[in-house]
């Protein structure tokens, strides 16, 4: 194997952090062993002595909370020049604006902590001689309001890692890679897990929500493990019809190479191709729905890692007439729940399921609750009247607490 020769400084990191200490002027091979594979590269040590330290970038700006990472740059009494960033100690004139790292990992990355300028030192000494460079960060009130992932989504194999960066955009509209200050979380470390630095590894076959979050701001992003490549995606229904107002929900089932097939519904990224007649919604908890706006047709399309899939929606100025909810009747115990359904018949004579639509309540919240999700849950006995409610109609149902 070829090896490289580095004319080194006595100021490189590695004798810094004591793992190659420099003793004199000269030049020596340094070896590394594994099992029966070695390495070498010739380091030489010169006399040259540091004369200015320069720090990138001279002055910057960044919101509270957000990061910038400085570099340093030595010029010795040779002319040469070398990059010190982890050979310097770092410092920070005011850590109650901004706090710089000095250890390994963070040197030269500042943080802003609150309003107000720091200024950013690097300093360095070897053989008598020593040097500090300088620089100057205004840290300002804005503060974050939203976090990007990228990839918005990905397709990688068990083992396999895919990195996720993700972007702060502030209050100010200033945008920053997040590097650090964010945490980073798998909404299923079977499927694949996230490490502190955004780098995912696939496990198992399954789809995972990736998710970066600072304080209360968190992005996401979806990652889809799979052995082999994705041939296809279906959108189902294929066509659908729903009157204005009302919602139709999609799913998008991607086919794999080795014939495997998953719910890629939280994966893609869903477009209508008309939101005056219809949107459709790529948020959680609602990813995959459409909503009616408008009379027309618009296609509905699922875009993943190169495929895209449509299906047909066609809304309609049918009005709806009355809501039947199931069962009409029906008992539970204190501390059971009873699921309801809301069927809506419009004036077109179809009948949609509006379930998810309707306002749920109860008229003795004391007896029983009922969440968004039609599901009452008996409280004390008694008997309530259920109510599920849109566009102004109202179907009824009664729940005995026994």
């Amino acid at each position: 194997m070829a090896h490289s020769t580095t004319e080194v400084l006595a100021i490189l990191h590695t004798a810094r952090a004591g793992r190659c200490p420099i003793r004199a002027r000269g030049s020596v091979t340094i070896t590394a062993s594994l099992g029966l594979a070695t390495d070498s590269v010739l380091f030489t040590v010169t006399s040259a002595k540091i004369a200015t330290i320069s720090l990138a970038p001279v002055v910057t700006a960044i919101p509270t909370g957000g990061h910038v990472h400085f570099t340093a740059t030595g010029v010795f009494d040779d002319s040469t020049t070398q990059d010190i960033t982890m050979s310097s100690g770092w410092t920070s004139s005011d850590t109650s604006v901004a706090t710089v790292g000095n250890n390994s990992g963070t040197y030269g990355s500042a943080t802003g902590v609150s309003s107000g300028s720091a200024t950013i030192n690097a300093s360095f000494s070897y053989a008598g001689a020593s040097a500090i460079g300088s620089a100057q960060l205004n840290v300002n009130s804005a503060t974050l309001t939203k976090i990007t992932l990228s990839p918005t989504s990905g397709l990688v194999a068990p083992g396999s890692s895919l990195q996720f960066i993700a972007t702060g955009t502030f209050s100010d509209g200033s945008k920053q890679t997040l590097s650090s200050g964010v945490s980073w979380t798998s909404s299923d470390t079977n499927v694949a897990t996230v490490s502190v630095a955004g780098v995912a590894l696939g496990q198992s076959p399954g789809v995972v929500t990736i998710t970066a979050q600072s304080g209360s701001i968190s992005g996401t992003a979806s990652l889809v493990v799979e052995s082999s490549s994705l041939s296809s995606i279906t959108v189902r229904p294929a066509s659908v019809s729903v009157p204005a107002t009302i919602q139709a929900q999609f799913k998008a089932v991607g086919t794999f190479a080795n014939g495997d097939m998953q719910d890629l519904t939280s994966a893609v990224t869903w477009t209508s191709s008309s939101s005056a007649i219809a949107t459709i919604s790529n948020s959680a908890g609602s990813i995959g729905r459409a909503t009616g706006m408008q009379a027309g047709n618009v296609t509905i399309s699922a875009v993943f890692n190169g495929q895209v899939a449509t299906g047909s929606l066609k809304v309609t100025n049918a009005t709806l007439n009355s809501i039947a909810v199931t069962p009409a009747n029906a008992s539970v115990a204190v501390g059971s729940s009873q699921a309801f359904t809301g069927n809506g018949t419009f004036s077109d004579g179809s009948v949609i399921n509006i379930t998810s639509q309707a306002g749920w309540t109860s008229s003795s919240p004391a007896v029983a609750t009922i969440n968004p999700n039609g599901t009452a849950s008996g409280i004390a006995s008694g008997s309530s009247t259920i109510l599920a409610t849109l566009n102004g109609v109202s179907g009824m149902a009664v729940l005995t607490v026994q």
